[in-house]
């Protein structure tokens, strides 16, 4: 099994518009599936000086370049830890930094 804990490939997507399955970037959906168990830990990125509304607005608009992925293609499906399916990507949402939360945890 491949478990990839980290990448910012959404940040990347959203800011170029491009589709996380088919992603110039270091991580797209389309080249993982050579592996045969795929989880993949998909960073939302903030930067350190965005905070409040902004950031949350950050975070949703990363998250949604996961969403349409999802929806748009049997290759990317959420990630279970009871039962990681073969041939797809296992997918998690993750946040890299704090700044996403606000000051609240």
């Amino acid at each position: 099994m491949h478990f990839d804990l980290h990448c910012d490939t959404l940040s990347r997507c959203r800011n170029l518009k491009e589709s996380l399955l088919h992603s110039e970037g270091a991580i797209s959906v389309d080249r993982g599936l050579i592996f045969d168990q795929w989880v993949q830990a998909f960073a939302v990125f903030i930067d350190d000086d965005t905070r409040g509304v902004k950031a949350y607005r950050e975070f949703l608009a990363q998250a949604e370049v996961l969403q349409k992925a999802m929806a748009e293609s049997d290759s990317i499906v959420p990630y279970d830890k009871d039962s990681v399916r073969d041939g797809v990507c296992n997918a998690m949402l993750t946040v890299e930094n704090g700044a996403a939360l606000g000051g609240k945890l």
